[in-house]
């Protein structure tokens, strides 16, 4: 995983916080740790289990070790229910990747239909840009490792399909990263910051590698592989009306030009396929009947087309239809729709 060259590392030192002190009720012992993950993790709404003892839940401790562009964190909780809900989402202005190893006890992570029971030495990525659900039952402690979202990316590709995805300790993949985090977190405090951040960075491609070999997908090599990581970055930030092919490239490590050239002797242009792919999310967001509240306009907005007009004349071009008329088909005419679209030229169209 790539470090930024002006880096310096740890950007202040390791926070102790505490939420089991004297007096507190469960209520201000529920804020505090509210505010605590959502200053140090990601923003999120949190609630004790029904059936949690007032006495224990939310009680607990967070060290946190601070990077530039992400955290590790040693968690010792019990009782809570945290949810990462679509408003969280909306308002959220960074996108973040987050590991969670588990030291001892249990905890529960459910994001993307896909539900991660973890004990003892299990960990598994899940990442902010979704709505997640991460339930801990007595006491647990774990380690919390946040990250920027692209940086994973680049270094695993598209990470939808291995969020939620556990990675056991009785495996052999799973068994080296669960030992090498373990040994980190024990020589963390005699490190210097430059060290340390560097280590947890090999620790998440560690991570990637056994994710990526339990699960089957290979990475292939070179430019493929590089491709590949800017066209999941591009799947990942859609939403972003500055989504643009530097950034791409400043994500995968690449000169604009460079990339440009890759995307070129691919038979395609970096700006159309960031193009189609905006088309193509809203598409089926429009076909979705889940969605059919949501204005067009905000659909348009939502992945980077601001100008109404100019997102249905760009929607016309590239599928025959308008907007409003993909929206009202019927079942039959998206399919043929979709087919239609598989037909089109899909690597040389400059849309």
């Amino acid at each position: 995983m790539s470090l930024p060259s002006n880096s310096c590392g740890v950007s202040m030192e390791a926070s102790d916080l505490r939420f089991d002190l004297p007096g507190l009720s469960l209520e201000q012992r529920l804020r505090r740790w509210r505010d605590a993950v959502g200053d140090h993790l990601v923003d999120v709404d949190m609630r004790a289990p029904s059936d949690a003892p007032v006495r224990e839940a939310f009680t607990g401790s967070m060290t946190v070790h601070p990077f530039q562009d992400g955290s590790l964190t040693l968690v010792d909780a019990a009782f809570q229910r945290l949810d990462r809900t679509a408003e969280r989402i909306r308002r959220a202005s960074t996108e973040t990747a987050l590991l969670t190893l588990i030291l001892s006890g249990e905890c529960r992570i459910s994001q993307r239909d896909r539900v991660a029971r973890l004990g003892p030495g299990d960990l598994c990525l899940y990442e902010s840009v979704s709505p997640y659900r991460l339930e801990v039952a007595a006491r647990t402690r774990a380690i919390v490792v946040t990250a920027d979202r692209a940086s994973v990316e680049a270094a695993l590709g598209d990470l939808r399909p291995f969020v939620a995805a556990p990675l056991s300790s009785a495996s052999a993949p799973g068994g080296l990263a669960a030992n090498y985090w373990n040994d980190l977190v024990l020589r963390l405090p005699a490190l210097d910051p430059m060290s340390a951040r560097r280590l947890v960075a090999a620790g998440l491609e560690i991570v990637s590698a056994g994710l990526a070999v339990t699960y089957g997908h290979a990475q292939p090599a070179g430019a493929a592989l590089t491709l590949r990581r800017a066209r999941a970055f591009i799947a990942g930030n859609l939403h972003r009306e500055s989504l643009s092919g530097k950034m791409v490239a400043t994500a995968v490590g690449l000169s604009e030009r460079r990339l440009q050239e890759l995307f070129q002797q691919d038979g395609a242009t970096l700006s159309g396929h960031i193009r189609r792919a905006r088309l193509e999310a809203a598409r089926q967001q429009l076909a979705d009947p889940a969605f059919e509240h949501v204005p067009i306009g905000r659909v348009a907005d939502n992945f980077g087309f601001p100008d109404a007009a100019h997102f249905s004349r760009a929607f016309r071009a590239r599928f025959g239809v308008s907007p409003r008329e993909a929206r009202a088909a019927s079942p039959e005419e998206r399919n043929g729709l979709r087919r239609m679209r598989n037909d089109l030229p899909s690597r040389s169209s400059p849309l």
